[in-house]
């Protein structure tokens, strides 16, 4: 079991002077470690772009209006996506071309390395210089993934962004073809109206030439009055009228009251009503 923890930490000495040796092994682990990250990053904005690409390529301008208003909510969250999408791959072109500027300049400082030093650290320098020249040339592949893919989500905004407005389009087409359909009804039913209104005008001029002379045929009928032709035309009346005149007055007062009062109560209650309403609406106190 010694021997066995012995020959372990021996093996961990000898990895770690050869680590030591070769300084630019962590830099280079380090910074492609960093790079295998900004590529999967920017394969999984380039993999939402895509959904959201597909998802407005199989969709259909529909010009109902329930299903098209479920339409344009769910292009509303795909633009919100896609500029989400469109903010994080900037951050990301943004960043990765500052990589690129950073491995510039260690490359350059690097080559100002002087060439009087030893063999040891000359090695190990070649050797960092040719594998951060790698790792830029990735990086610059994913800083033009980045562009593409910007200019792809882009596109796909402005894409959604003009099938909303043409959707809005039809829409207010169709709102305005169900509005002219409404004021034509409007318009035949107050035609209706106005001859409805002739006709009971007509009716209201009938019945003004025609109830004063009923209401005189019957009142002579009622016996009250008499005419008789004595010496010319005398008109008498009997003590019966007097109590005809009492009874139909006070009725008639009667009557006229109840109708007052009630148009009267009825405009206070809409007045209060309306009242109530605005105080709702507006918060009136």
């Amino acid at each position: 079991m010694a021997e066995e923890l012995h020959d372990a930490l021996q093996i961990n000495k000898d990895r770690g002077r050869e680590l030591v040796g070769r300084w630019d092994r962590i830099h280079v682990l380090y910074l492609r470690t960093l790079n295998e990250n900004w590529r999967q990053y920017v394969n999984y904005l380039d993999e939402e772009v895509s959904k959201i690409f597909d998802q407005v390529i199989l969709s259909n301008l529909d010009t109902e209006t329930s299903q098209g208003k479920i339409f344009v909510e769910g292009s509303l969250a795909n633009v919100k996506r896609v500029q989400y999408l469109i903010d994080q791959t900037s951050r990301a072109r943004h960043m990765l071309d500052l990589n690129s500027t950073v491995m510039k300049t260690m490359t350059r400082s690097s080559a100002e390395f002087p060439a009087s030093a030893t063999p040891s650290n000359t090695g190990p320098m070649r050797s960092f210089e040719a594998e951060v020249e790698s790792i830029m040339g990735e990086c610059q592949v994913h800083h033009k993934s980045a562009e593409s893919l910007l200019i792809r989500a882009t596109s796909i905004s402005q894409h959604l962004r003009d099938v909303i407005a043409m959707r809005n389009t039809e829409f207010m087409k169709t709102m305005t073809v169900s509005t002219v359909q409404g004021n034509e009804a409007l318009l035949e039913l107050s035609h209706k109206a106005v001859s409805e209104a002739q006709s009971m005008k007509a009716i209201t001029i009938v019945a003004l030439v025609y109830v004063p002379a009923s209401f005189v045929a019957d009142f002579l009928q009622m016996g009250y009055v008499s005419a008789a032709q004595q010496n010319g035309l005398v008109v008498s009346a009997t003590k019966g009228l007097w109590v005809y005149a009492i009874i139909t007055a006070p009725l008639m007062t009667v009557t006229m009251g109840i109708y007052f009062a009630y148009e009267l109560l009825s405009r206070r209650f809409e007045s209060r009503k309306n009242k109530t309403i605005l105080e709702q609406r507006f918060h009136i106190v």
